[in-house]
């Protein structure tokens, strides 16, 4: 009698990204705010996209500050030694966002209606792709 072939095992094919490592990654961030402010220029045209480019600007740097004392409050929580200066920097920035945010709007209003709708578009945008982020973030 002969032998049965063994069969060799097929290779498998690499595993395929989820839709968790997608949006958590930065090529798909400014993949969202390339197709938005485009759409922002069709409908508002090039003020529209001037005050969508000022309020992504205000809205990130609003996003980083904020992260920034998160961890800086997770640091202390834990009690780690925090840097004195970073700690400093990291409170007078979270205490400067929100005039950040208003003294950036201020500047589009000038601009016109297109340039404010503009600046709300990106501000829109960036605290959706924020509640995505934490979507994807927590557990399954």
């Amino acid at each position: 009698m002969s032998e049965p072939i063994a069969e060799e095992p097929s290779p498998t094919p690499p595993p395929k990204a989820t839709w968790r490592e997608i949006v958590v990654s930065l090529p798909f961030y400014a993949a969202c705010a390339l197709v938005w402010g485009g759409a922002v220029h069709v409908v508002q045209g090039p003020t529209g996209t001037i005050g969508f480019a000022v309020g992504l600007v205000g809205a990130g740097a609003n996003k980083i500050l904020l992260w920034l004392a998160i961890k800086l409050a997770a640091m202390a929580a834990k009690e780690e030694a925090t840097p004195k200066f970073g700690a400093g920097l990291t409170v007078f920035g979270f205490f400067v966002k929100l005039p950040l945010i208003m003294a950036l709007f201020y500047l589009t209003k000038p601009l016109g209606e297109p340039a404010v709708n503009g600046f709300l578009n990106a501000m829109g945008l960036v605290y959706c792709l924020l509640i995505l982020w934490a979507q994807a973030k927590c557990d399954p």
